[in-house]
């Protein structure tokens, strides 16, 4: 294998790491919203305490 042809497969790897991270950080923006929603949603032990 050619050095060029090493660069090339370095580079196709590191895009595709950085697709990957990029889909990663959009599921994880996305569960925090949801966490957010849940946690201002949710019943907490004092709520319990009138019951």
């Amino acid at each position: 294998m050619s050095d060029r042809q090493l660069l090339e497969q370095i580079l196709e790897l590191t895009k595709q790491n950085q697709q990957g991270i990029l889909e990663l950080k959009d599921d994880v923006a996305d569960l925090k919203v949801r966490v957010t929603n849940i946690e201002k949603t949710m019943l907490c032990k004092n709520d319990l305490k009138y019951y």
